[in-house]
């Protein structure tokens, strides 16, 4: 971290030019009569085409490339988050292990209690008290202070002191395996790592006595555990931009690869000369440690703040600023979506980046510049290199949580959990989609194709447009109007196919019914609809083809009667009301107030 006195990290290119020449010999004669020359056969010249210069991370004015056209950089809000930010982190536990916790200093003292009241939560002493270090405080402000610099201002952070004095007599971070299991056990699952070797990773081979020797096998192994059962861990890349790849534990996922699913490194942005820090003017920000072999698990944050510490204002930058900036985002989306893993909160914020730099995933800043509005609409890829599969799995828990962002990638989808799951954006991602239990509910594009299994449940709202094929043996809802099915309808003799008033599903594909249920909802635009004793006539099913098979049984609303009407290549349905004296009548619990009661009704 650089703060209050900064290191100047000069990058300077070196283009060496390699030129070539070659010539030939000649030989010697003897007194023979000449051989005649026979030229033998030729071999073409093909042109030499000019290569394409290697792409450059900067634009034509010098600054890092912008590849975003929706988003716009606001020197004043670098991360994106707009007012319309409702989560604040309440309910969510982060752990936060550094140094400046358990400090001697009143002022620093008077910073914690400030800055966070009761939501910061201090481990029993575990690293070495110390007067001045102010690091792991400001890094818990980034992430959860009430100050402008908080960004999850309700969440609870639980601060483990590792602070160890090291041979040049500085303080830094030196977690004990203790520490973690501490945090582990208080219910953190979010972890804010903002320290590293200074080497690279690339600079160790993975063996016993190299990888394992520098992070403790207790806590490698204590690593394994907490991503095995969905924790997060968001680690600082380094300050030094001479460093194409991040620290060996920010790049840990490198030598041990499970690690991936449950870690993320932060590449740091920031003003490289001692003078103003702070600055993040975007013309002014340049990369610290890069993101090399780590890419597909970076992100990259403007790290430049100003700050309060024991009565002095300051400004400082550098990766270590960065991560907490992550950190806060993930402990939103955590309250947001509170059965989201560290996989899927990690790939949410990776996918949602804004693109800068070289285009796509790049060597310098990973996935892109961290985006919390964006992030907080859900992912917007579901994609293979970020699911580490085929599939992207959201175990969603009970409620409704909705994906607003338009999703692409070649990912599917594995939808568990009884709760319901809205994906109201343009869904182009090509993997399949299976729904296992719950709901997911469909209202726009939707390119993957649609399994829905027993106790899975698809809703379709207005036009809704699937553009491959639907396979059910749940349920099948559309409760708007417009809906079209490119593909084929297939569905098993135990599905079923429901359907409100208005609501007529077209499909271009083959339909097979298998003797499926029906279903006719009395709703129409999210409301109950009064139907007469005349009743009402509705197309329900429109097909391109000959439709195979009948729905065997029909199921509405009590005092209604529904029946069908089948022709080659479509279904109708008539729904109407019921003589209410002869429904009164019919049932076991009746009495002669109700039966003249409906009698009335029925003769008005």
């Amino acid at each position: 971290m650089n703060v209050k006195t900064k290191k100047t990290a000069l990058i300077m290119a070196l283009l060496i030019a390699l030129a070539s020449c070659g010539g030939g010999g000649g030989g010697g004669g003897g007194t023979s009569a000449p051989t005649p020359n026979i030229p033998g056969p030729s071999t073409p010249n093909f042109p030499n085409f000019p290569s394409l210069p290697p792409e450059s991370k900067y634009d034509s004015n010098g600054n890092i490339k912008w590849n975003d056209t929706k988003r716009k950089y606001d020197k004043n809000n670098v991360n994106n988050k707009t007012a319309a930010t409702t989560q604040t982190g309440a309910g969510v536990k982060v752990g936060v292990l550094d140094v400046g916790f358990n400090t001697t200093t009143g002022g620093l003292q008077a910073d914690i209690n400030n800055k966070f009241g009761a939501r910061l939560v201090k481990t029993n002493p575990h690293g070495t008290q110390t007067a001045n270090e102010d690091h792991g405080i400001i890094v818990s402000e980034i992430i959860g202070g009430n100050t402008p610099n908080g960004i999850a201002k309700g969440v609870t952070i639980i601060a483990a002191d590792a602070s160890k004095k090291n041979s040049k007599g500085e303080f830094q971070p030196d977690p004990t395996v203790g520490m973690y299991n501490d945090l582990y056990n208080r219910g953190v699952k979010i972890f804010n790592q903002s320290f590293g070797i200074d080497s690279e990773v690339t600079n160790y081979k993975w063996d016993s006595t190299t990888v394992e020797h520098q992070i403790g096998k207790d806590i490698l192994d204590f690593y394994k555990k907490g991503v095995r059962e969905g924790a997060l861990f968001i680690w600082a890349a380094g300050n030094e931009s001479f460093h194409d790849n991040p620290s060996l534990e920010a790049g840990l996922p490198y030598h041990v690869k499970e690690l991936e699913k449950g870690w993320i490194n932060v590449v740091g942005l920031a003003k490289t000369s001692q003078f103003d820090p702070a600055n993040t003017e975007w013309s002014e920000m340049k990369r610290l440690s890069g993101a090399g072999v780590a890419k597909n698990w970076s992100v990259t944050a403007v790290s430049g703040i100003n700050f309060s510490s024991n009565g002095g204002q300051y400004g400082g930058n550098g990766s270590s600023f960065s991560a907490p900036m992550v950190t806060g985002t993930a402990a939103l989306l955590k309250e947001k979506y509170p059965w989201m893993d560290g996989s899927l909160i990690r790939q949410t914020i990776l996918s949602t980046a804004t693109d800068i730099g070289k285009k796509g995933v790049d060597e310098d800043f990973g996935w892109g510049l961290l985006n919390i509005d964006k992030a907080l609409r859900g992912p917007a890829l579901f994609d293979r290199r970020l699911a580490l599969g085929n599939n992207v799995v959201a175990d969603v828990t009970a409620g409704i949580y909705t994906f607003s962002n338009d999703i692409s990638g070649d990912a599917g989808l594995i939808k568990n959990g009884l709760g319901e799951l809205v994906l109201s954006g343009k869904n182009t991602f090509t993997g399949g989609t299976k729904v296992n239990a719950g709901k997911l509910k469909i209202g726009n594009r939707y390119v993957s194709s649609l399994a829905i299994t027993k106790l899975g449940t698809v809703e379709t709202t207005e036009n809704a447009l699937l553009e491959n094929g639907v396979s059910n043996e749940g349920v099948f809802v559309n409760s708007g109007s417009n809906t079209v099915i490119e593909g084929n309808y297939t569905a098993s003799s135990l599905s079923k196919y429901v359907s409100n008033l208005g609501a007529s599903t077209y499909v271009k594909g083959k339909v097979e019914l298998n003797g499926s249920t029906l279903e006719i909802a009395p709703v129409k635009n999210g409301e109950e609809q009064y139907v007469t004793a005349r009743g009402v006539q509705e197309s329900i099913l429109v097909s391109d083809n000959a439709i195979n098979g009948k729905f065997s049984n029909i199921e509405t609303a009590p005092l209604l009667n529904a029946n069908t009407k089948n022709s080659e290549k479509r279904v109708d349905v008539t729904l109407s009301r019921k003589n209410v004296e002869e429904y009164v009548t019919s049932l076991e619990t009746t009495d002669e107030m109700r039966r003249v009661a409906a009698q009335n009704i029925e003769t008005s």
